[in-house]
């Protein structure tokens, strides 16, 4: 599952949940052009995959050619992942190369990546931003623990 929701006037977050398939990654899309049409300003992005694993080769080829297509209105993204994801670490590098936009970078560390954006983010942004991946924390662990 893929979940995508204006946080805060040019804050997205994405959550992906495994198992992700092909329809999920379209809806995305979907989502994801809608709300582009409504921003001005540019648009900051945190996708939260801390719940997620590595995804087929299909799914990631069409989740960079989505990337690509928002790196006009991208400010920043930042991709959050556990250290336990190494596998996932490895794959998400790779995407992040061939979107070809330097402003997409990966974490495995939430306040690191929370003063990343915050370096770009309004105060309202900052906080909307906290309480998206503190309420991503909880699901993170839920997911851990049904995976034990």
């Amino acid at each position: 599952m893929i979940a995508l929701k204006k946080l805060h006037d040019r804050l997205i977050g994405v959550r992906s949940i495994a198992p992700v398939v092909f329809d999920d990654v379209e809806s995305l899309g979907q989502a994801l052009g809608a709300v582009m049409r409504e921003l001005t300003g540019g648009m900051l992005m945190i996708v939260d995959l801390r719940p997620c694993g590595i995804v087929p080769l299909p799914i990631a080829e069409r989740i960079i050619e989505l990337q690509r297509r928002d790196n006009p209105a991208l400010i920043r993204a930042a991709y959050l992942i556990t250290e336990d994801q190494g596998g996932l670490g490895l794959q998400l590098s790779r995407m992040l190369r061939a979107t070809s936009h330097p402003a997409r970078r990966a974490f495995d560390d939430k306040p690191a990546a929370v003063r990343w954006l915050g370096e770009v983010s309004t105060e309202p942004e900052k906080r909307a931003l906290t309480a998206f991946l503190d309420q991503g924390s909880t699901l993170q662990r839920a997911s851990s623990a049904s995976r034990s």
